[in-house]
């Protein structure tokens, strides 16, 4: 951690990610990458995740979960809830999560239960 900012990593290439990486970029933290989970936006059209990063931050490396994790000083996941469970156990399981390391979900309808 740097005066105070944050090296953040996105799990979750979505909307709800893009939105929140760039929201933390803004504050003057540094977003260090994203990792897709894959798929699409879901809604039909066709667009694909990656459309919302583009926009929003055009210039974020997409990189593995793998290296957000071993990179950032806050890992956010930006999952749907059907994924957050496995992925975040996966992750632990590991064993990459780092000592004194922020993690936060984006599933309101979770607590913090399932980042244990």
């Amino acid at each position: 951690m740097n005066g105070g900012r944050l090296s953040v990593g996105v799990v979750g290439a979505g909307p709800v990610g893009a939105v929140l990486g760039q929201a933390l970029a803004s504050a003057g933290h540094m977003v260090i990458g994203v990792a897709s989970t894959g798929g699409t936006t879901g809604d039909g059209s066709g667009a694909g995740e990656f459309d919302y990063l583009e926009a929003l931050l055009p210039e974020v490396p997409m990189l593995s979960v793998e290296q957000v994790v071993k990179q950032s000083d806050l890992v956010l996941f930006a999952l749907e809830s059907t994924e957050l469970l496995n992925m975040v156990s996966s992750v632990a399981e590991s064993g990459i999560f780092k000592s004194g390391q922020l993690v936060a979900h984006t599933a309101g309808e979770f607590g913090i239960d399932v980042l244990s």
